[in-house]
């Protein structure tokens, strides 16, 4: 599975992954650093932050969200539902309607569910 996944997934430019950074992962770091009174991803600021990578990336990044045994608990989950073929990799769909390094708006995660809805 790991290894699958790391031929099949390519990384950004690393401008990219320095914009990244700095414009949603560090300013969200340092708001769970001094935030103690409640989970830090619920303050306005943290919230703010996710939506906004959310609209703009499609994708937000919310490290320390899920404690270890929920993250080992859920990469079983999808290493079982791997195996069993539940999901595919969606470089398979991206192959066969020749999109190249494009994914395409109709399939735009690394794995699609069997029936394509992701």
């Amino acid at each position: 599975f790991d290894l699958l996944y790391r031929r099949t997934v390519r990384l950004p430019a690393a401008a990219e992954l320095a914009r990244l950074e700095s414009s949603y992962l560090m300013p969200l770091r340092a708001i769970a650093d001094v935030t103690s009174s409640r989970p830090w991803w619920q303050t306005p600021a943290a919230l703010k932050l996710i939506s906004s990578s959310l609209e703009r990336e499609c994708f937000a990044v919310v490290d320390g969200f899920l404690r270890e045994p929920e993250v080992d608990a859920l990469r079983g989950v999808a290493q079982r539902f791997f195996r069993e073929r539940h999901m595919r990799p969606g470089i398979e769909e991206q192959s066969r309607g020749g999109f190249g390094g494009y994914w395409g708006d109709a399939n735009e995660g690394d794995f699609q569910n069997l029936e394509g809805v992701h």
